[in-house]
């Protein structure tokens, strides 16, 4: 995935400048995090050629992140592994049982 630095006023611009490099192109699923982390959080979803339509009618006028990718539509991929006990790694390898006794 390419990043993409735009500001929300040419949201508008952001599916002509991605279509080479998104593999759905106008259909590929969009999600919007408006004032992530903040107590007033929202996520908004829809696809990149409804994105510069969802910005105005959600009204969002600044500190969005908008997130572009097929990944985001998909139902069938399972919860991250980075924090399950079971998943051992570079920096958390397994460890090695003592014998009982």
């Amino acid at each position: 995935m390419t990043a993409r630095r735009t500001g929300l006023d040419r949201a508008g611009t952001l599916p002509a400048r991605c279509h080479g490099d998104i593999p759905r192109g106008q259909h590929c699923p969009v999600v919007i995090a408006v004032r992530a982390s903040w107590p007033d959080e929202r996520i908004i979803r829809c696809r990149l050629d409804a994105l510069h339509r969802t910005v105005k009618a959600e009204r969002i006028r600044r500190t969005a992140l908008i997130l572009v990718g097929p990944v985001l539509g998909a139902a069938d991929h399972g919860d991250s592994k980075l924090y399950d006990a079971e998943h051992f790694h570079l920096l958390r390898p397994k460890k090695k049982r003592r014998p009982a006794g």
